[in-house]
């Protein structure tokens, strides 16, 4: 897991770490809404400097699928 991904998902939608997995959806987090989302989304590309397009944006649901577009778009995640 990317303790930097784990961060972002932490701060942003104000979880305890021990609630953070790869499982973690959309519908897990009350406060996921889409203004969390965009929130998200400009952090991600910010933080890894990287444009993502409305498809990749509407695909990201879950923690997996976060990491799996940053793999999709080079970033190296541990």
């Amino acid at each position: 897991m990317s303790v930097e991904v784990k961060g972002l998902i932490v701060e942003i939608f104000k979880i305890r770490e021990n609630e953070y997995n790869l499982g973690l959806t959309m519908d897990d987090v009350p406060n996921w809404d889409s203004l969390k989302h965009m929130e998200l989304i400009t952090r991600v590309e910010s933080d890894y400097d990287i444009v993502l397009d409305l498809e990749e944006i509407v695909s990201m649901r879950s923690v997996n699928s976060i990491i799996e577009t940053l793999k999709g778009k080079g970033v190296s995640i541990d």
